[in-house]
């Protein structure tokens, strides 16, 4: 009996199958082509130059069809590009609108509160108005102090059963009065 010698192989690196074609090669042929302006012609060479073919007609103008692709895509490419800029440019419109409300009411805002300060500020100068609050107070306790004093004298004229201090229910304002003025 005969071993196959086949069976006895050991395989290390096993070999990768080859691609037909390489990812760049795909990708150069998927690009459109662009056709040359000028068509082929059989023009005077030193080919013909000696032979009897003198008579071929040789085209006097350029084949104007490539010309046309490329500036109709060329066309197209711009407009693309154009609407994108301005599809930038619009968002961009929107968002220094968008800005310069914002900014606009952060202005307001400050101005209004700066204004509101220097009133405050005003107000409170030298303590103006802190001053005319004392003198409000002072002057209150002064009329309190005189309303007092002419309601006791009130008090010793009028007859005993409408008198002030002997009727504190019916008189309780007043009584409450003279109580804390006199703290």
């Amino acid at each position: 009996m005969k071993e196959d010698p086949t069976e006895k192989i050991i395989v290390v690196n096993q070999r990768k199958e080859e691609q037909k074609s390489e990812p760049e090669l795909e990708t150069l042929n998927s690009i459109k082509k662009v056709q040359p302006l000028l068509s082929t012609i059989d023009g005077p060479n030193w080919n013909t130059l000696f032979s009897n073919k003198r008579n071929q007609n040789i085209p006097e103008t350029l084949n104007p069809q490539p010309f046309i692709n490329f500036f109709e895509q060329y066309q197209q490419y711009l407009m693309e590009c154009s609407k994108t800029v301005i599809k930038d440019q619009n968002i961009l419109f929107e968002n220094f609108k968008q800005l310069s409300t914002y900014c606009n009411d952060i202005d307001s805002s400050v101005s209004k509160r700066l204004s509101q300060t220097k009133q405050n500020g005003y107000q409170l100068i030298g303590n103006e108005l802190i001053q005319k609050v004392e003198d409000n107070i002072e002057k209150t306790q002064i009329l309190i102090s005189d309303i007092i004093s002419k309601i006791d004298k009130l008090d010793e004229v009028i007859p005993e059963e409408i008198k002030i201090r002997n009727n504190p229910d019916k008189y309780s304002r007043i009584h409450k009065l003279k109580e804390t003025h006199l703290l």
